[in-house]
């Protein structure tokens, strides 16, 4: 099997975007409350790693200047494409599949949408349909890598070229990615690294992982790393409190559960959640609980996200994904596949959004309007 996908070693590639998944259960531990180091450390140490935080912030709060490719193959007409999307009812899934669509409807070819709602059997059926049905191409739109293995192997046997975005565990699994790879664990950091500034330099995370998806738990992990070198350092960081929610229980179990949660914990004051379609939830159930301590922070820069950072409300940030040009690259690595070229880096770039630089209106799609560059390239009028 080959791996077309353009690896990139940047500090802060993209994350990935928002989630699909099984049967719900959830669980909550106790973490390391433990304020500091016991190591040698002393204030130097600790006013360096400080620096370095805020200069990574300010890299990533910053415009970006990166545009999507400007020379490609003319798309080959009629051709099907399928899309997977993990699941509709969740902002991150279905926002790259309208865009992938659109995309798909502009040059022409037809375009078939399957949402799996989150079912690992679902989208496994919906892949061997593919191959079934003889699609040209596939896009999986934010659905673990582990779930589809074999079915993906077998499309690719099959000439079918399959496109993922956030990839998890297995991006090599792909014939391209958009992003490319998975950097949910520099992403994870970082936004430890923002919580320095929320927290007079001393965060206390309550962390939420889901464990289904590689790339969330990527995440968790990168914050886990940030505390245990803030604490190297001889700084107060740590790790409050650790739960698991799934994404079939958003909308029912997750208000309830992570509130009885963040009441449980003493002494957090960051409310870290892996994304932002869970953190819509969980705001809920600690605003009903009345649990209004800390502020909360998440991932993809989902347009209701978005708008509680841009009124000074209680999440203080997000790491957000261009889901639209998320859905747009997407297509254009399937028209290079299909031409028999290889894929290129789309320039899709996840950046922190916080109040001070939140889009004046609706969800991030990136500082430039990236639908006309694409356009152009697949010479559409």
């Amino acid at each position: 099997m080959r791996n077309h996908s353009v690896k990139k070693g940047a500090a802060i590639l993209i994350g990935a975007l928002l989630v699909g998944g099984s049967a719900a259960c959830s669980s909550g531990t106790p973490g390391d409350t433990s304020p500091a180091s016991t190591g040698t450390a002393d204030s130097s140490d600790f006013q360096a790693f400080l620096e370095t935080a805020q200069q990574a912030v300010a890299d990533a709060t910053a415009p970006q200047t990166q545009t999507p490719p400007t020379t490609g193959p003319t798309p080959k007409p009629g051709l099907n494409i399928v899309i997977i999307s993990c699941s509709q009812a969740a902002e991150g899934c279905s926002r790259p599949a309208g865009s992938a669509m659109e995309a798909i409807e502009s040059i022409g070819w037809k375009g078939l949408l399957v949402d799996t709602a989150g079912d690992p059997t679902k989208q496994q059926a919906a892949v061997d349909q593919a191959i079934s049905t003889g699609a040209d191409g596939i896009i999986v739109l934010s659905i673990d890598s582990a779930a589809l293995k074999s079915s993906i192997e077998k499309a690719q046997a099959a000439g079918i070229p399959v496109v993922s975005t956030a990839a998890g565990n297995d991006p090599d699994l792909y014939d391209a990615t958009v992003p490319e790879g998975d950097a949910g664990y520099s992403d994870g950091y970082l936004m430890g690294q923002y919580t320095l500034s929320i927290t007079d330099d001393a965060p206390s995370l309550l962390l939420t992982d889901d464990n289904e998806f590689a790339f969330v738990s990527n995440r968790i992990k990168g914050a886990e790393a940030f505390v245990e070198e803030c604490k190297a350092a001889g700084g107060s960081c740590s790790v409050a409190g650790k739960q698991s929610i799934q994404v079939a229980d958003l909308a029912t179990g997750v208000p309830a559960q992570s509130a009885a949660f963040a009441r449980q914990i003493q002494g957090w004051n960051v409310f870290f959640s892996g994304y932002d379609a869970a953190l819509g939830f969980q705001m809920q159930g600690l605003e009903q609980a009345s649990i209004t301590q800390g502020a909360a922070v998440g991932f993809d820069g989902n347009a209701q996200n978005i708008d509680i950072i841009r009124n000074g409300g209680y999440e203080k940030a997000t790491i957000a994904l261009p889901m639209e040009w998320v859905g747009y690259g997407a297509v254009d690595q399937l028209n290079r596949l299909t031409n028999g070229e290889e894929p290129v880096d789309q320039g899709v770039r996840t950046k922190l959004i916080t109040k001070e630089n939140a889009p004046e209106s609706g969800a991030f799609n990136g500082d430039i309007d990236v639908v006309p560059s694409y356009l152009k390239l697949w010479g559409v009028n």
